[in-house]
C-alpha cells in the first residue's frame, strides 16, 4: 500500500522522490505524443507525395489533351489518372519546346514546380514511360534548370532512340 503523506508529514526526500516520478511520468507522455505525432506527420507526408502524383498524372493529361493527343479516351484518361497507364505511345506528345533548348523527344515528360513537406519551391521532372522505359521520377531540384538537366540526362539515358 502506498503511504501518503500530509504537508506536515512530508520530508524532503520523499518530496523529490514524487517530483522525479513526476517529471518521469511528464517524460513518457511527452515521448508518446512526440511518437504519435511522427506518425502523423509520416502519414501527411505520404498522403501530400500520392497527391502530389496525382496532380502531375492529370497536368501530364491536360498537356497531352493540348497537343492533341488522337487516343484520349475517357477510359484512358482516367487509366492515366490513376496511374495504372504511365503514358501515351510515343510520338502521341510533344513534352517539350526545342526552342528552350530541350531536347525535342516525343514521350510524356513533365518538368513543374511544386512545394517540399516545408513549403520551400522546388521543381520535379517526371517521365511517364514509354515501350523502352519503366517511367522515372526525380524530385526536389532546386531550379528549373537542375529538373531540366535531370530530364535531359534520362532522355540520353533511356530514350536515345527518341533524340533528334
Amino acid at each position: 500500500m502506498t503511504v501518503r503523506h500530509t504537508v506536515d508529514s512530508i520530508t524532503s526526500d520523499a518530496l523529490d522522490a514524487l517530483y522525479e516520478q513526476l517529471n518521469a511520468a511528464e517524460a513518457g507522455e511527452t515521448q508518446r505524443q512526440l511518437a504519435t505525432a511522427r506518425e502523423a506527420l509520416a502519414s501527411a507526408t505520404t498522403r501530400a507525395a500520392h497527391a502530389e502524383a496525382a496532380i502531375a498524372r492529370v497536368r501530364a493529361v491536360a498537356g497531352w489533351a493540348i497537343q492533341g493527343w488522337s487516343d484520349l479516351s475517357p477510359e484512358k484518361v482516367l487509366l492515366a489518372v490513376e496511374g495504372h497507364e504511365p503514358a501515351p505511345a510515343p510520338a502521341a506528345t510533344q513534352a517539350t519546346d526545342p526552342s528552350e533548348g530541350a531536347p525535342a523527344i516525343t514521350t510524356g515528360l513533365v518538368v513543374q514546380p511544386y512545394r517540399d513537406d516545408h513549403n520551400r519551391p522546388r521543381w520535379v521532372f517526371r517521365c511517364w514511360g514509354t515501350d523502352t522505359c519503366d517511367g522515372w521520377l526525380s524530385l526536389d531540384h532546386h531550379s528549373q534548370q537542375s529538373a531540366r538537366r535531370a530530364r535531359d540526362r534520362h532522355v540520353a539515358e533511356s530514350h536515345p532512340e527518341e533524340q533528334p
